[in-house]
């Protein structure tokens, strides 16, 4: 038996806490509630929660938990590996941090071409101490040391402090060795790359074999950087980027407003700087090509040295700031019923379809996944049904929809199934019965709760009830949390939640088009057989799934689901037109 409630306002608070990184301690929410108490397995023994405690230290151990950036393994693991920042890969040890060049393709494994650490540092593990909008700082300390390590992505340097007492200690495996005063000049690390140590002016490096040690001239930074792999005169450009070793990011911000008179999300990405020494006060950014391709006509502009990475061509740009700006093309509600568009439509046959469908009742065994796609099966069926008036379909399956989430977006005592439960120390909100790891991995939530989301949208379109006015697999279920987004924010007049959808929905398109669709033909291998791929990893990009090999499931990951806020497809007809046809032939 689902649970009955009075009104159905819990779904607009609940949703609230989906999307917002503040979560509310209290169990009850409106008219609906959850728990912050584990509710036990069910009888297959399901519902898992994330194990052990997030690796986090100093500022980072009062934030929510990030579990979907480029940097979680660090949270999760003692040590941790396969970090790629463009254009570095790195690796966290025990005495340090490994910095290499890995190229397209390959995990980092047993290269350590350069580890730059502390003498005698012996660190248990890596934690993260603090991050922001795309740095990270780890942070190693075995009681008597401390080192941390600044990284970001698209910044070709790795910016490192030390307690006072420590000792600067630079290991370095492979790779051609020159001294130059401060500097340490490494040609052909690994694979071509070469790197640059920046030690404080004045500083010296001493040699033993392969290490290299330094007091750093009585300062407490250092940092090292990665080269182009263009770069001719290796010396010349270590002397050019000196300027830039002694800028340290402190915080870096992505401030994003819509403008619903011109449909522009704009985007001002910010950089604050400490100025260890010098008079430059401009960091080295790398911008990808989502950025690079998209920038705002007053925006500044890359100029510097290029680099080749898994995700196509790294540009950089000296400067604090530079802002993108996309354009909101809009979605719809659900595709309408064009009937003069097509000599083949039928009806009746349509109508029969609606019919065999607006029986069906969801399954009282499932998990958060599946619930959500059938959720949307009949969502779909209704808002046609709703287009070609049939109503008492509609409202068969409005009434289904409604029943569930009901269900999911309360919590009774001793129940195990169709509820939310917030894991404090991971700070994340789980539904059970789960799906696909959802739970024990923390994944995919944006793609299970954007079902939840629209399906809320769309009892609220058609039973309105609510207050108004108070307030990387599968690309096209990200799109659908996005569209949801959006859904839900009009609906219930939120021009909050729904100009995030809008920020979401924009900034992932120009991510799709260049990653997973490659669409302007500049990231994807030459030799790459089809026109998409269906996973992006840190390194590397594939057309497998989680399931199978079969090439059809690879279109279909990127397609599925069909609905108002899909047409992004269609903007790029050119595009469109070869995948279908690459689609039937294959």
């Amino acid at each position: 038996m689902y649970k009955k409630l009075d009104s159905f306002s819990q779904i607009s608070s609940l949703l609230i806490l989906l999307v917002s990184f503040n979560i509310f301690s209290q169990v009850s929410v409106g008219n609906g509630s959850y728990t912050n108490t584990f509710p036990g397995t069910d009888a297959a023994n399901r519902n898992a929660f994330p194990s052990g405690e997030p690796q986090t230290s100093g500022i980072a151990a009062t934030k929510p938990v990030p579990t979907n950036d480029w940097w979680s393994k660090l949270i999760k693991e003692d040590f941790a590996d396969n970090l790629f920042n463009y254009p570095m890969t790195m690796k966290t040890t025990n005495q340090g941090l490994i910095v290499t060049f890995i190229p397209v393709g390959r995990p980092i494994g047993d290269n350590a071409a350069i580890q730059v650490g502390l003498t005698n540092l012996n660190a248990t593990k890596t934690t993260v101490s603090d991050f922001s909008d795309w740095t990270v700082t780890m942070d190693w300390n075995d009681n008597t040391h401390n080192l941390k390590a600044t990284s970001g992505i698209g910044m070709p340097f790795v910016y490192l402090e030390k307690d006072d007492n420590a000792t600067a200690k630079v290991t370095i495996n492979s790779g051609n060795v020159t001294l130059s005063n401060e500097l340490i000049i490494i040609e052909n690390a690994s694979d071509g790359g070469d790197f640059v140590v920046y030690a404080p002016s004045g500083s010296t490096w001493t040699k033993n074999g392969n290490v290299y040690t330094s007091s750093l001239n009585g300062k407490n930074y250092w940092s090292i950087a990665m080269l182009s792999l263009t770069t001719a005169n290796v010396s010349a450009v270590a002397q050019e980027y000196k300027k830039y070793a002694y800028v340290f990011p402190t915080n870096t911000s992505a401030d994003w407003s819509f403008n619903k008179n011109s449909s522009k999300v704009t985007t001002t990405f910010t950089i604050e700087t400490a100025i260890k020494e010098g008079a430059n006060t401009n960091i080295l950014q790398g911008l990808l090509p989502h950025q690079w391709n998209n920038l705002a006509s007053n925006s500044a502009t890359p100029s510097g040295y290029s680099y080749q990475t898994a995700r196509g061509e790294l540009k950089t740009l000296e400067g604090n700031s530079f802002i993108v700006e996309n354009t909101f093309k809009g979605i719809l509600p659900t595709l309408p019923d064009v009937t003069n568009f097509s000599t083949t439509y039928k009806p009746n046959e349509l109508h029969s379809k609606i019919t065999s469908i607006q029986n069906d009742k969801l399954a009282t065994w499932t998990d958060s996944y599946n619930e959500g796609q059938v959720m949307n099966r009949l969502i779909q069926t209704a808002r046609i049904a709703d287009q070609t008036g049939n109503i008492e379909g509609r409202d068969k399956m409005i009434a289904t929809i409604k029943e569930r989430l009901q269900d999911w977006l309360s919590y009774e005592n001793g129940e195990v199934a169709f509820l939310f439960y917030y894991n404090s120390n991971w700070s994340a909100l789980l539904g059970y019965p789960s799906g696909h790891g959802q739970d024990s991995n923390i994944n995919d939530h944006h793609f299970h709760w954007g079902y939840f989301i629209h399906a809320a949208a769309f009892i609220e379109q058609f039973e309105p009830g609510f207050p108004h006015g108070n307030d990387q697999e599968s690309t096209s279920e990200s799109m659908q949390f996005a569209s949801s987004l959006i859904h839900w924010g009009t609906i219930t007049n939120n021009d909050e939640i729904r100009d995030l959808g809008i920020y979401i929905y924009t900034t992932e398109q120009t991510a799709i088009e260049e990653y997973w669709f490659d669409m302007y033909e500049r990231n994807f291998d030459a030799n790459h057989p089809y026109s998409l791929v269906s996973r992006i990893w840190g390194n590397w990009y594939d057309n497998g799934t989680f399931w199978t090999s079969d090439i059809a499931a690879s279109y279909g990951i990127e397609l599925y689901p069909i609905h108002g806020g899909s047409l992004y497809l269609s903007h790029n007809q050119q595009y469109a037109k070869k995948l279908w046809a690459e689609m039937e032939a294959n």
